[in-house]
């Protein structure tokens, strides 16, 4: 169960935590995260501008900043951009099959493989289907 401010103090008031183990609670809750650098921020923002979907930022952030550590991871996530960008929902626009950003920026590294964004043209009925499959 997560500790939640509202729990600590029902805990605390039933008798469940001792006055130190609650305001320990609360400190723990309080306690400052781990801060991004502003370097980090900096590339994130360069990227985040060019992605397609920008939805969930501060969750794209996160995945930045656990996942892009080198200049090589740097280049590599501009690479997968690049990719992904060359994608058939990307280039026609349609927003409903474009990821959000936050989970494409915790997936960037699949889309390294530029095989990934060939699309082939869907066969208009059955017979071209056949004849795609040499069934005809």
């Amino acid at each position: 169960m997560k500790k939640t401010p509202e729990w600590i103090l029902i805990s605390y008031r039933e008798g469940e935590l001792s006055l130190d183990e609650a305001t320990a609670a609360i400190q723990e809750l309080i306690k400052p995260k781990k801060s991004i650098s502003p370097e980090v921020v900096d590339k994130f923002e360069k990227i985040w501008n060019l992605y397609p979907k920008r939805v969930g930022k501060k969750e794209a952030l996160r995945h930045f900043a656990a996942t892009v550590k080198t200049d090589q991871d740097y280049t590599d996530i501009q690479k997968a951009l690049e990719n992904y960008k060359k994608t058939k929902n990307v280039i026609e626009g349609k927003l409903e099959y474009i990821q959000n950003g936050s989970r494409w920026f915790n997936n960037w590294r699949d889309w390294l493989d530029a095989s990934l964004t060939r699309t082939k043209k869907e066969p208009q009925s059955a017979i071209e289907k056949l004849k795609e499959l040499n069934l005809t």
